[in-house]
């Protein structure tokens, strides 16, 4: 989850299916570090703070 720098995109969601052996927490860790390149993204502060809750 990444605030796109064009404003009018919004807040960007990196997608993909979870595989049938992974858990949904590390599905989303791949997705991201495969759509992205980011590692070590800490997704709940991430969303925390892009989201204000």
């Amino acid at each position: 989850m990444f605030q796109h720098s064009i404003p009018e995109a919004g807040i960007q969601i990196p997608e993909g299916t979870v595989k049938p052996e992974e858990n949904t927490y590390n599905a989303v860790i791949r997705e991201i570090e495969e759509e992205t390149g980011l590692k070590n993204v800490d997704v709940e502060a991430t969303c925390t703070r892009l989201l204000g809750k």
